[in-house]
């Protein structure tokens, strides 16, 4: 799984190359990288009670981009915002 800034142009590349291309809409958040940071956001999200279909993060110079996938993406950012 990747997130671009250009979903056409890698697309294009990714697709030349052979591979199968799925483009979904997802939530980033940029969170401190510091312990329960996911939880937090977690707890949010569950007390909305939308399903997470999937989540990862990245690590960059003390700050972490975590994306999530849930099944309903309008309610969970509702959820994280409050």
């Amino acid at each position: 799984m990747i997130v671009t800034d250009n979903n056409a142009k890698a697309k294009k590349v990714i697709s030349q190359m052979g591979a199968e291309v799925k483009v979904e809409e997802v939530i980033a958040v940029e969170m401190p990288n510091k312990v329960g940071q996911m939880r937090a956001s977690g707890k949010a999200d569950l007390g909305c009670r939308v399903d997470i279909d999937y989540v990862y993060g990245s690590p960059v110079q003390g700050k972490m981009t975590v994306i999530f996938k849930t099944a309903d993406d309008k309610k969970a950012l509702k959820a994280l915002t409050k």
